[in-house]
């Protein structure tokens, strides 16, 4: 049982770290374009910012792939350690 949270921690954290750096990313994803611009005097936000899809991509294959919990236990460690980075942030820290 305690195996399993700590296989999952590194993971769980980069996990975290991936979502709360790239939420304004994610936010500007969800943001509409123009179709009638075909070339805008500056670029959109989301063809400069990195979603967390993206940052998350890059972590996995860094890391070798994430680890998955195989417990209850594991897996509730796993959410805990996701929502540590933006816990960690605070309010209107991002």
């Amino acid at each position: 049982m305690f195996q399993d949270m700590a296989n999952i921690a590194p993971s769980a954290l980069a996990k975290g770290i991936a979502a709360t750096i790239g939420l304004p990313g994610d936010i500007a994803s969800m943001l509409p374009k123009n179709p009638n611009d075909p070339k805008p005097l500056i670029p959109y936000p989301s063809d400069v910012l990195p979603t967390s899809e993206a940052i998350n991509k890059k972590l996995a294959s860094a890391m070798g792939g994430y680890k998955e919990a195989q417990t209850v236990p594991g897996q509730f460690a796993d959410s805990a350690i996701q929502f540590a980075p933006s816990a960690i942030t605070g309010p209107g820290g991002v």
